[in-house]
C-alpha cells in the first residue's frame, strides 16, 4: 500500500473491561477510559494526538462498544471528546449481555467495517448482522460487511474463529489471517479515513481487499468476502 506522505505512527489508548461487567456500566466506563486516556496524552512527557483524526476498533465485546461510543458522542454533551472518522467491528456479540443499543446517530459519513469469522462458533453473526441492521444511516459507499474464511491447505491451519485476530487462537503465531486480514483492513481503514488513500484495501469488494496472501506454493489462500448486504 502506499505510505501515507508525512506521518506512520499511531497513537493507542486500550480500553479493557471483563466480560462481567453489567451491561449498563459499560459505555459509562468506556467514555471514562477514553477521556482518561485523552488526558494522560495531553501531558508533556507524551507525543500530542492529532485529534481530528481518531479511528475506532473494537473485537468481540469491545465492537459493541466501539459502536456504541460512536453513538453516543454524536448524541451527548461531549464536546471534549473527539468522534472518529471511521470504526472497525471485529466479531461482535449479538446476545443479551451484549447490550446492543440504538446506533442511529453514528454520522452518516463515518466509515466502517464489520467483521465476521467463517469458524466463529463462539459469537457467530449475530452482532455483526444487528450492528450492521442498525447503522442503515451510513453511506452504502461508507461501509462494507467482511467475512473471514479458514483454509486448511497448508500447515498449520487458518482458522477463522473468534480468536483470529493477534494470534489466531491459544498458543499460535500470528499468520495470514492476521497481516492480510484484519491489519490490512485497519491500515486500509485509517489511511483511506484520514488521508484519502489505500481505500481499494478497505472497501469495494476489490481484489486488493479480498487478497489474503499465498501458502509457500503459491497457492492463494481463501480470500475474503466483502458485501454490502449480509
Amino acid at each position: 500500500m502506499d505510505q501515507p506522505c508525512c506521518k506512520t505512527g499511531n497513537i493507542v489508548i486500550f480500553q479493557y473491561q471483563p466480560w462481567q461487567t453489567p451491561p449498563d456500566k459499560r459505555l459509562e466506563n468506556t467514555i471514562i477510559g477514553y477521556r482518561a486516556g485523552l488526558e494522560e496524552l495531553q501531558k508533556s512527557d507524551h507525543v500530542l494526538p492529532e485529534l481530528d483524526k481518531v479511528v475506532f476498533v473494537g473485537h468481540s465485546i469491545g465492537g459493541v462498544m466501539t459502536a456504541q461510543l460512536a453513538n453516543a458522542l454524536a448524541t451527548l454533551d461531549i464536546d471534549d471528546l473527539p468522534y472518529p472518522k471511521a470504526l472497525m467491528l471485529i466479531q461482535s456479540p449479538g446476545d443479551a449481555r451484549a447490550a446492543l443499543n440504538d446506533l442511529s446517530a453514528i454520522r452518516p459519513d463515518t466509515l466502517m467495517l464489520v467483521i465476521v469469522g467463517e469458524d466463529d462458533t463462539t459469537v457467530g453473526e449475530a452482532g455483526a448482522r444487528k450492528i450492521w441492521a442498525a447503522t442503515t444511516q451510513i453511506l452504502v459507499e461508507n461501509q462494507d460487511y467482511v467475512k473471514i474464511f479458514s483454509d486448511d491447505h497448508g500447515s498449520p491451519r487458518l482458522f477463522g474463529d473468534h480468536f483470529l485476530t493477534g494470534t489466531n487462537g491459544a498458543g499460535a503465531s500470528v499468520n495470514a489471517l492476521d497481516y492480510f486480514g484484519v491489519w490490512k483492513l485497519l491500515d486500509a481503514l485509517q489511511s483511506c479515513s484520514l488521508a484519502q488513500i489505500d481505500c481499494q484495501y478497505a472497501f469495494g469488494n476489490t481484489e486488493e481487499q479480498r487478497f489474503m496472501g499465498l501458502w509457500s506454493d503459491r497457492v492463494p489462500v481463501h480470500p475474503m468476502e466483502s458485501t454490502k448486504s449480509p
